[in-house]
């Protein structure tokens, strides 16, 4: 078994979601989650974190990480949102069972694409690069996402919290051996997009 697919088999979804109106306060997102929840069957589907953007998103959108079957869409009859990205996602290293994100800080989304037969080498990297990176910086790798249908180009997704701006910025100095691994994994990948957000607290 790769390391790729060593994870759990749980599946989960990333809805970008796009509201008419950029919300004026932070219970006006806190009911538009809610509103997203009761669209879901809480037997299968749990909204594992919501999150707007701080830079690299527009003020009227959000994420919504939901775990559960991929091929379950949510009802949008009550949310009034425009879907401008669904991906169904597989766990590889993490997490190994859904988590709820619920930690105050900063969560950047680093969005990879990559070739499919390169996502192994970008799994086992990572890996090796987290074994003293997360000891340096008050920051968790939350999330290492590759997209659920296998293809010769993939999309991957990366979640990393981080306490705050100023951790972030620190991590950009790690140790030399996961600085190498970092350097490593950049090299297999065609194109890297990140966004820092902030979490929707509920």
């Amino acid at each position: 078994m790769s390391l790729a697919q060593q994870s759990s088999e749980h599946e989960y979804t990333l809805y970008h979601l796009r509201y008419d109106q950029n919300p004026a306060s932070q219970r006006t997102w806190q009911q538009r989650i809610h509103d997203l929840a009761l669209s879901f069957d809480p037997s299968t589907h749990q909204i594992l974190g919501c999150f707007y953007g701080l830079f690299g998103l527009q003020s009227s959108d959000c994420f919504c990480l939901i775990s559960g079957p991929a091929d379950s869409a949510p009802t949008q009859e009550r949310l009034n949102p425009s879907t401008l990205m669904q991906i169904p996602l597989i766990a590889t290293l993490r997490p190994t069972s859904p988590q709820v994100l619920d930690q105050k800080g900063i969560y950047v989304f680093r969005f990879w694409k990559i070739a499919g037969d390169q996502v192994d080498k970008a799994v086992q990297l990572s890996s090796a690069a987290w074994m003293t990176f997360e000891e340096s910086f008050d920051t968790e790798v939350k999330a290492l996402f590759r997209q659920q249908l296998k293809a010769e180009e993939e999309s991957m997704l990366l979640i990393t919290w981080y306490k705050n701006l100023t951790a972030w910025e620190a991590s950009r100095s790690p140790d030399p051996a996961a600085l190498e691994n970092f350097r490593q994994r950049q090299a297999l990948m065609h194109s890297v997009m990140p966004i820092a957000t902030r979490l929707i607290e509920r």
